[in-house]
């Protein structure tokens, strides 16, 4: 079961400079529910592992350190992955000189700025991936960059995640018009 508002996802605020699209972060319950479980199962082995090898409860080893190591790194990871699909969202701003991306959780986040007139190619990419497993729709929770693409210097750049193709060709119109 998949988390969206009912239409369109994403909002376009005119500026006098162009204008600024808010998309939500795409969500998926199953993975919050698994990640929030998993979140508290982590703070509680981040507390009680360090504290029964303090106490001598358990005996110190190099699959433990290895284990506490790992576990210590991933939490953040998963902090941010529920963070994003809780609070994150991804703010393009268009302007005639520049295309600003950038990805937030909680306002935070930095934009990449790309030159307009270095991008060529502008365009909704289809991608087959999920055609092939017979979905009407992109998967909104994967960490695919988005149906949204163009060219700069020799890198091919996506935004616009979890947004369905009629809403990004609608949203490539309101970008070309303020770039043409």
């Amino acid at each position: 079961m998949r988390l969206w508002p009912f239409g369109r996802r994403s909002t376009i605020t005119r500026t006098r400079d162009g204008l600024i699209i808010t998309i939500p972060a795409p969500a998926n319950i199953f993975i919050l529910l698994f990640l929030t479980a998993w979140l508290i199962a982590w703070a509680v082995a981040e507390v009680f592992i360090p504290w029964q090898i303090v106490n001598g409860e358990i005996e110190v080893s190099g699959f433990i350190l290895a284990f506490l190591a790992g576990w210590t790194l991933f939490g953040p990871l998963a902090i941010y992955a529920w963070l994003w699909m809780v609070r994150g969202k991804e703010y393009v701003r268009v302007t005639a000189d520049i295309i600003g991306i950038r990805r937030s959780v909680w306002s935070r986040g930095i934009e990449r700025q790309f030159l307009v007139a270095d991008i060529f190619g502008i365009r909704v990419v289809d991608d087959d991936a999920w055609h092939f497993w017979r979905e009407e729709d992109p998967p909104r929770y994967s960490w695919r960059e988005g149906p949204i693409a163009f060219e700069y210097r020799g890198e091919t750049v996506r935004f616009g995640k979890g947004l369905r193709e009629k809403e990004a060709h609608e949203l490539l119109d309101a970008i070309t018009a303020v770039l043409s």
